[in-house]
């Protein structure tokens, strides 16, 4: 009912596939949309510096394509200081093609084909790394918004985020309802009334 409470639903976790072939990008459509991820393309890393805003999630990217690599849109994206993390993908992945990605500021390299079991592990502590990160860069103005009695329930999701990166995907669905417990300390003040006599 409140506007303000609106402002505190939680974006949806997007992704940008960045590939030259359709069906690449379909096929990672087909594997991140049921997972609750918002999927976002591109056909080239030029189109993806392109259309960065607003800024995604994760990036997952070919290196091999017309034009501009994946490991030079990874590498450009780190000297414009855009803080998003980069998946790199190839059908050959050796010593070089993992140096190459390093240097590049990739956080990994996935070997193409790959399956469903083998993406979303490889992405998930990055994407809730980022998230994590993201999340702790705002709490300083979330903090100062809130009284200090709210402090504590407001550090609370942050702490248990170590925890649960490695089940990230069953985790998802319990994130949402966190933004609710502003609403909570409404309720305590009339369970107090009963508890003095």
């Amino acid at each position: 009912m409140n506007p303000s409470d609106l402002t505190h639903t939680p974006a949806p976790t997007t992704i940008l596939v960045v590939d030259d072939s359709v069906s690449v990008r379909k096929a990672l459509e087909r594997i991140l949309a049921p997972q609750g991820y918002v999927v976002r393309m591109a056909d080239s890393a030029e189109n993806a510096l392109l259309n960065l805003e607003p800024l995604p999630d994760m990036i997952l990217a070919d290196i091999l394509m017309p034009g501009m690599s994946g490991l030079e849109l990874a590498r450009t994206l780190g000297d414009r200081h855009v803080n998003v993390p980069v998946m790199l993908m190839s059908g050959i992945v050796d010593d070089v093609t993992q140096r190459d990605a390093t240097s590049a500021g990739a956080c990994g390299v996935l070997r193409k084909p790959f399956t469903p079991t083998e993406l979303l592990p490889a992405i998930e502590p990055h994407l809730q790394a980022a998230l994590a990160a993201r999340k702790n860069a705002q709490a300083p103005a979330a903090d100062a918004a809130l009284p200090a009695t709210h402090l504590p329930e407001a550090h609370q999701p942050a702490a248990h985020l170590p925890e649960t990166r490695m089940p990230a995907i069953e985790q998802a669905p319990v994130q949402p309802p966190v933004p609710a417990v502003p609403a909570i300390p409404e309720v305590p003040a009339a369970p107090q009334a009963p508890l003095s006599p």
